[in-house]
């Protein structure tokens, strides 16, 4: 059995957004987008800890942006092929194995009356009423949350850890236990004696027993002392702690990151499969399985639960490191739709495998971070990314906080990139260069970075008809070019094009990034920095060990940066900004 789809309408950040999910998926986006919420409408559903009264809708839990009278979240369970499905739910089944649970809630004026439904049926269109979860001990949510306490998880599982070994036991292992435990017995009542004759031991006590006759005689023949509590060797056993050993010394369990791996691995351990006889059909679902961990740890961590969690799981992450390992069609992207939530084509999804499957080898940990971006802005190369990173600092646009990640194309493969940051509904800024070029074996020339835009906006922008009349008039021209140097005319042109496509976000340099820096205002910096004054030989060295030489330059004169603020070079930091803005600022 398997959860296919989560349709979540009026609740709380989701006003109507529809998820698909695979039998194993990853939920990703940026902070407050939603994860957490989205696992706990599953959890309304199926998750047994929660009571009947954790069912009641707060009027924090109706759609935050609009009044709304109305919560529904529908679940569609598909291949409920289980016996202890089939017998649970019975009629409520399809014959092709599809069942709906669906819970909804409604604000109502009386207190006591109660404003929450459990539906169930085969189909959405018969659907029944319960009065409760009847089936959730058939079908239910292993949920883990973010803020996972080791030892307090320890304690309550520590019992069933212990009963687990001692029921699998052969006779000749209950017979030497049997015969441990007594000589245990005697080992802690000696153990016990020679603790109370430490003197500071014996008389620590001494005040508060004074005290206590003073306030009854009853306490005259009662004697409050330190014990270690470990008479009775079966006590003694169930008070055991956790610990690690390292050459044979005990030693503390460790930080946070091995406290995370304990715990996962415990609570894994304990939900894989032991017997063929499935008694019920839980989804695990798990927030930040990455908490504390170093990237390689993350990624190790990820699969190790992926492949011993029998069941479905659901993920849910803040990790690059986890976004590059996982199943390229099993990712669930959420984003901002202001005001509203939604996923990026409705959850996991065969267009997201094939762009990030065309993504192929580019897919590292520096692209992965877009996923979890309010916009990415697509450069050429390490020198531009290098110098947008500092002009944004210089212009007091602060990347991190905005939540925009600047990503080389490494070359000009611009398409892929936006392809696959399209797909999860990522906005992407591009910025170009012009690239005049020879063709190979013609004695002609193209300006590459103007047919680089058009391909943009023919394979990803709706039709606009300004821009394909300019698309029209200037691909011919630019395409086959007598001379290298643009003529009057051919730099008209161009220029309107660049304006043209400004408003997609495309944009177009006057050159490239380093022969516009030379003809902007930061000309005397550079002029210094270089000590040449001589414009083309200046470009020449600029472009010698690009990001080498950008970044000696920014190391020195980053502050001059601040002159560019008008400047079309920072158009491209400008749009991101104002799309992140857009997100979540009331810009009106």
């Amino acid at each position: 059995m398997q959860l296919s789809e989560a349709h979540i309408k009026g609740f709380r950040n989701f006003k109507d957004c529809k998820i698909n999910f695979n039998y194993k998926s990853l939920v990703i986006g940026p902070n407050d987008i939603g994860k957490s919420n989205l696992i706990f409408a599953l959890r309304l559903l199926l998750d047994k800890s929660l009571s009947e009264i954790d069912l009641e809708p707060s009027e924090s839990d109706f759609y935050v942006h609009e009044d709304l009278p109305e919560i529904s979240i529908t679940l569609k369970f598909i291949e409920a092929t289980e016996d202890c499905i089939l017998s649970r739910f019975k009629e409520n089944i399809s014959d092709d194995g599809i069942t709906y649970i669906q819970y909804k809630a409604f604000k109502t004026s009386t207190e006591d009356q109660k404003n929450y439904q459990i539906l169930v049926g085969p189909k959405l269109d018969n659907m029944q009423e319960f009065d409760s979860r009847f089936y959730i001990r058939a079908l239910n949510l292993n949920y883990i949350d973010s803020n996972r306490d080791l030892y307090s998880f320890i304690k309550r599982e520590k019992r069933h850890l212990l009963h687990k070994a001692k029921s699998e036991r052969t006779p000749q292992e209950l017979r030497a236990d049997e015969t441990n435990l007594e000589e245990i017995e005697i080992s802690l009542q000696s153990v016990n004696e020679s603790i109370s004759h430490l003197s500071y031991i014996s008389k620590a006590t001494d005040g508060l027993n004074k005290e206590l006759n003073e306030l009854s005689v009853a306490n005259s023949n009662l004697q409050v002392a330190f014990d270690t509590g470990s008479s009775d060797p079966k006590n003694f056993v169930e008070n055991l702690k956790l610990s690690t050993k390292y050459n044979n010394k005990i030693v503390p369990l460790g930080g946070d990151g091995r406290s995370n791996q304990i715990y996962l691995a415990l609570w894994s351990a304990q939900r894989a499969a032991g017997t063929d006889d499935v008694l019920e059909v839980s989804i695990n679902c798990i927030e930040e399985p990455e908490a504390h961990l170093h990237p390689h740890q993350q990624r190790k961590l990820s699969n190790y639960l992926i492949n011993k969690l029998e069941g479905q799981v659901i993920l849910t992450s803040h990790s690059p490191q986890i976004a590059c390992e996982f199943d390229k069609n099993s990712i669930v992207n959420l984003f901002n739709n202001r005001p509203d939530t939604k996923a990026a084509k409705n959850g996991c999804s065969g267009e997201i495998e094939d762009a990030l499957l065309k993504f192929g080898h580019r897919l590292n940990i520096i692209p992965a971070e877009g996923f979890f971006s309010s916009a990415v802005i697509l450069v050429e190369g390490v020198s531009e990314r290098i110098f947008y990173k500092a002009l944004a600092d210089s212009l007091e646009i602060d990347l991190d906080k905005l939540n925009i990640s600047i990503i080389c194309v490494e070359g000009v493969g611009f398409e892929v990139f936006k392809d696959v940051y399209r797909s999860i509904g990522i906005p992407t800024v591009v910025r170009t260069d012009l690239d005049v070029s020879k063709i190979p074996k013609k004695n002609k020339y193209r300006v590459a970075g103007v047919q680089r835009l058009i391909g943009l906006y023919s394979a990803f922008y709706s039709e606009d008809e300004k821009i394909s009349r300019f698309v029209k008039e200037i691909e011919p021209v630019v395409s086959s070019l007598n001379d290298k140097n643009l003529s009057q005319a051919v730099s008209t042109q161009i220029h309107n094009f660049r304006q043209a496509v400004k408003p997609l976000n495309l944009f177009l340099s006057e050159y490239d990034l380093e022969w516009d820096l030379i003809n902007s205002p930061i000309w005397d910096e550079l002029k210094s920095h270089y000590d040449e004054d001589d414009k083309n030989a200046l470009y020449e060295t600029m472009t010698t060990r690009k990001g080498s030489n950008m970044f000696e330059f920014l190391s020195d004169q980053q502050s001059c940066l601040a002159k560019l603020k008008d400047n079309p070079i920072a158009e491209p930091l400008i749009a991101a900004k104002k799309i992140a803005e857009s997100l979540y600022v009331d810009t009106n």
